[in-house]
């Protein structure tokens, strides 16, 4: 797998996890275990693509009106 590829998957696992804790806090009253787990996959998938992306030196193409 192409490094790229890793940090692009990660970087989408977490809108899927973003997705799925939304839905376990409306649908899931009281069930705190699997929030806090939902909410802890979604963190450690930042931090790897975070670590991953420095380590590699792979940016964010900026676009005309970005800084």
């Amino acid at each position: 797998m192409n490094k790229r590829h890793l940090v692009d998957s990660l970087s989408l696992s977490r809108i899927i996890f973003g997705i799925l804790f939304a839905c376990s806090v409306f649908y899931l009253n009281g069930n705190l275990i699997i929030i806090f787990v939902i909410y802890f996959f979604a963190v450690l998938s930042d931090v790897l693509d975070g670590k991953l992306a420095r380590r590699y030196k792979i940016m964010i193409i900026k676009t005309k009106g970005q800084r």
